[in-house]
């Protein structure tokens, strides 16, 4: 995945905002964890990398700039 700085805004309870050049998502780490939001399309499969190798189950739904679905997992 390209190095990139992100920014991480607390948004409630159990919610954070991640924005990076390539990506504005939310992460909702309540059980199960989920991520959504948008993502360049061409960086999805990169993201999904380095999360299947995380040791937690979660779901994700991504989205490309003009608000069309580009990915929906649970792992």
């Amino acid at each position: 995945m390209a190095r990139i700085s992100w920014q991480v805004r607390h948004l409630g309870l159990t919610e954070f905002e991640l924005r990076g050049a390539y990506a504005q998502l939310v992460l909702d780490a309540e059980q199960p964890i989920s991520l959504h939001g948008l993502l360049q399309e061409r960086y999805w499969s990169e993201l999904l990398r380095f999360l299947q190798d995380l040791p937690v189950h979660f779901l994700a739904e991504l989205y490309d700039e003009d608000g069309q679905q580009i990915a929906h997992f649970h792992y």
